[in-house]
């Protein structure tokens, strides 16, 4: 049951105060994510009060709790970069004025065209060698030092 997968998972450590203080500086903050919504939705549930834009997998369910309906991501493995351009085009900022934190090689794509990309405890080693930034540590206040 994917409802009883998700319940253990939490927000990251410090999460919300990076959210908070990033909206604070009025950035535009964009989920660019190959997971479920039902894990955002969990880990987050007032999530749009934070982010902008959000491209993740959809699932949908009828009354019965059922699967009803998946609508994927166009944005997932290895072209998470055209999202990246699709909002920086939308906003009208050049890319080398956009963040990217990522942590495994399905986001390489996107922190290759960034103008910072930071490597958020990374899964792989090719997203930790082409990153601008590596943090190791479970906080995400430390990537707040690096944007604003």
């Amino acid at each position: 049951d994917i409802l009883k997968a998700i319940k253990p998972l939490k927000l990251m450590r410090g999460a919300k105060e990076t959210l908070r203080r990033l909206k604070k500086e009025d950035m535009k903050l964009v989920v660019i994510s190959g997971s479920l919504n039902l894990v955002l939705e969990k880990i987050l549930p007032d999530y749009e009060d934070y982010f902008d834009y959000v491209f993740i997998n959809n699932l949908f369910f009828n009354k019965d709790n059922k699967i009803d309906k998946v609508v994927s991501t166009l944005y997932d493995k290895g072209n998470k970069g055209d999202a990246l351009k699709l909002i920086a085009k939308k906003e009208g900022v050049a890319l080398s004025e956009t963040v990217f934190v990522g942590d495994n090689n399905n986001d390489v794509d996107a922190a290759r065209i960034a103008g910072l990309s930071i490597a958020f405890n990374p899964q792989c080693p090719e997203i930790k060698a082409i990153s601008d930034v590596v943090i190791e540590e479970k906080d995400l206040r430390l990537i707040l030092k690096y944007i604003t």
